[in-house]
């Protein structure tokens, strides 16, 4: 038992020997960590411009729908989706010739209403009363005549020696003298002393309702030409050749591109800071360029549903770079100074949700850690810090790209 035990317990032992040999040239073969270069800088307040930033969307200044104010059929079309157009420019055009009837028609009935409102407002010619002199004279020698041709018929009639009927024909050539005599005089009358005052004014109302006819005959037929109303571009187009369009139907909407104006919503907090006629900036990443431009409205009232007030910036935009619809970050001088805490662009990472966040470096172990932060405008080729930091540590401006949270450094240079 005692040869046995001796043979188990070395055996034990050359194990044991084994691993112990084993674990030890482990260790020695693993790599030491290599702590990674970096450089850093330390944080610090600095004196800065004050400004107000915010995001807002991009609008046309002035926009306006092209309609036609009478209805037809489309027979022209000038202006196509996308063009660039002046004020006044011909759109489309309907076809003219129903309206063209109307005027026509219109300014004929015109004329001759005019006609008899001059007649009544200047009386009759001279050559009209001396006709209707003659005339009359001639009826008062036909009514003599047919007055003394019933009675000679009337004697005979009489002495039964002519019909009934020639009684009655007496009798109705002797009225029909006496109408026309009496219409010969009342018409004499009417030329030597003019028209009765009612007459007039119903001549004259005529002649003005026939010319407010005309002229709404010209307009109309004017109606069937479509004129952009503004410079601009045509946006949209709901209009195609040989449509029956009704009045008041949209067939183009214009927007006007220079200038342009942006709208942000700002808090309470910012919008105190601000008046009308301040400089801004407006940077959209879609135009890849920034543009000048000045605070033209400031909101007197929150949005109920975002708390937050309207301000509008305009901007030239000559090459139309700048289009409704597109994001743009805002920057507006207040004209004072605040003291912030900035740190160079390059510090931020972002994370693939685009998160920002800096490397900061802790001396005792030597190791960075990741802090995220609150940023935001952009100034000089630094980045305002707004909350993450308190000023005085230590953030990787190079290197950062090569290090994750927790990653031991070495610092080559304090920039």
């Amino acid at each position: 038992m005692t040869g046995i035990k001796a043979r188990a317990l070395y055996g034990i032992a050359a194990i044991s020997a084994a691993a112990m040999y084993g674990c030890t040239g482990s260790k020695a073969n693993t790599p030491a960590v290599q702590p990674v270069p970096v450089e850093v800088v330390k944080v610090s307040f600095e004196d800065q411009p004050r400004t107000v930033t915010a995001s807002g969307s991009v609008l046309a200044l002035e926009q306006a729908v092209a309609a036609f104010e009478t209805p037809g059929r489309v027979l022209r079309i000038h202006a196509q989706l996308g063009d660039a157009v002046r004020r006044g420019q011909l759109l489309a055009l309907l076809d003219p010739e129903e309206y063209a009837i109307h005027e026509r028609m219109a300014d004929a009935q015109n004329a001759a209403a005019q006609a008899g409102a001059e007649m009544a407002r200047n009386g009759a010619r001279q050559e009209e009363i001396d006709a209707a002199r003659a005339a009359m004279s001639q009826a008062e020698a036909a009514d003599a005549l047919a007055r003394a041709e019933y009675g000679r018929i009337e004697f005979l009639f009489s002495r039964k020696s002519v019909t009934a009927s020639d009684m009655d024909r007496a009798r109705a050539e002797r009225d029909m003298a006496a109408q026309r005599l009496a219409e010969g005089r009342a018409k004499l009358s009417a030329l030597e002393t003019g028209l009765r005052r009612e007459e007039k004014d119903r001549a004259f109302a005529a002649a003005g309702a026939a010319e407010a006819q005309a002229h709404l005959a010209r307009k109309k037929r004017g109606d069937a030409v479509l004129r952009s109303p503004l410079n601009g571009f045509i946006a949209r187009k709901d209009i195609e050749l040989g449509q029956v369009i009704g009045a008041g139907a949209p067939a183009y909407f214009v927007v006007s591109l220079n200038p342009v104006k942006v709208r942000a919503g700002l808090p309470e907090s910012a919008v105190g800071l601000l008046k009308r006629g301040m400089q801004a900036e407006i940077t959209a990443s879609a135009a890849g360029k920034t543009f000048r431009g000045q605070v033209e409205y400031i909101g007197v009232a929150a949005d109920p549903a975002t708390r937050l007030f309207p301000v509008e910036i305009t901007a030239a935009n000559p090459a139309a770079e700048l289009k409704p619809g597109m994001v743009a970050q805002v920057s507006i001088g207040t004209g004072a100074r605040e003291s912030v805490l900035a740190v160079p662009s390059d510090a931020v990472v972002r994370s693939p949700e685009g998160i920002p966040s800096v490397f900061i470096l802790d001396a005792a172990s030597g190791k960075v850690f990741l802090r995220r932060v609150d940023t935001g405008e952009m100034l000089d080729g630094r980045i305002r810090i707004r909350s993450g930091l308190n000023g005085g540590e230590a953030v990787v401006v190079a290197g950062q790209n090569s290090v994750s949270d927790g990653a031991l450094v070495r610092v080559t240079a304090w920039r």
